[in-house]
C-alpha cells in the first residue's frame, strides 16, 4: 500500500480523540452525543493502531 501522507494519520487520530473528549466534557448525556463520542473514540483507536502497523511495516522494509 502506497500512501503519500503517512504523517497525517497520527495527528488525525489525536484530533478525533480530542473531539471525543470535548463531547464528553461539554455536552449533556444524550444517546446521540454518547453515540458520536464512541464513534470518534473508535476512529481514534483504529487510526492509532493503523499508524503503528504502518510504522512497523515501513521499518521492516528499510
Amino acid at each position: 500500500m502506497y500512501m503519500k501522507n503517512r504523517e497525517v494519520i497520527l495527528p488525525t487520530s489525536i484530533a478525533f480523540l480530542c473531539i471525543s473528549l470535548l463531547l464528553h466534557r461539554w455536552t449533556g448525556s444524550s444517546s446521540w452525543i454518547n453515540f458520536f463520542e464512541g464513534v470518534f473514540l473508535g476512529m481514534s483507536l483504529a487510526l492509532a493502531v493503523f499508524a503503528l502497523v504502518v510504522g512497523a511495516l515501513s521499518r521492516s522494509h528499510e
